[in-house]
């Protein structure tokens, strides 16, 4: 996780303009990142810390932003956009651990503008107490989950037809070509059941 924030943050050194946003849970971890961030502030257009907890000494050009309701403590982000490139690295806490190195975090990384733009917009909302949350991530997130079903889904009807060919290949005329059009009709019924629930799904994926 911190060698792609860090990957994020050598891109917007080497673009040298643009805007930097990143979320550190407790400004208490923002210190380790000090220099780094005092150097990207040198260097690209903004830098924004966000953060719960007490606010670390003044650095030029760093504007710290405190998340005063803890909204997005469970959140790590390193976000940067600029003139032809953006990125984005979120992560949630998965565990409560005595030591940071100890973190579990599940997220993602992007290089799409609109998502980037998005991300920083709901950091910014939970930190103002105007969202109880990264909404979304968690959009995001059931949209995944409801994607890797469908994709397993698929590979296991796939994996079905492929024996079913197998099986009138070598069977020597005992498993008729009736068998398989049964097994075919079979694996048809589940995915159109799958169909009718895709939009179930992706509507609960919308409300998160």
């Amino acid at each position: 996780m911190c060698a792609i924030g860090h990957a994020i943050e050598d891109l917007a050194l080497e673009e040298g303009n643009g805007q930097v946003m990143s979320a550190f849970q407790d400004f208490a971890n923002f210190e380790t990142h000090r220099e780094r961030y005092c150097q990207l502030a040198a260097t690209v257009d903004r830098v924004q810390a966000l953060a719960a907890g007490p606010k670390p000494r003044a650095a030029r050009r760093i504007q710290f932003l405190r998340d005063a309701k803890s909204a997005g403590r469970a959140f790590w982000m390193v976000s940067y956009e600029g003139r032809h490139r953006h990125a984005l690295l979120v992560c949630r806490q998965m565990n409560r651990p005595k030591h940071f190195e100890d973190g579990i975090y599940t997220g993602f990384y992007t290089f799409d503008p609109r998502l980037v733009a998005r991300f920083r917009k709901d950091m910014m909302d939970s930190a103002k107490g105007i969202d109880s949350g990264l909404r979304e991530f968690g959009r995001l997130q059931a949209l995944d989950h409801a994607a890797k079903q469908i994709q397993q889904e698929f590979a296991r009807e796939k994996e079905t037809l492929s024996a079913a060919f197998r099986e009138l290949m070598c069977s020597g005329g005992e498993y008729h070509a009736d068998s398989f059009a049964a097994d075919l009709d079979k694996g048809l019924s589940r995915l159109l059941q799958w169909k009718t629930r895709l939009p179930e799904m992706l509507a609960r994926a919308e409300s998160h």
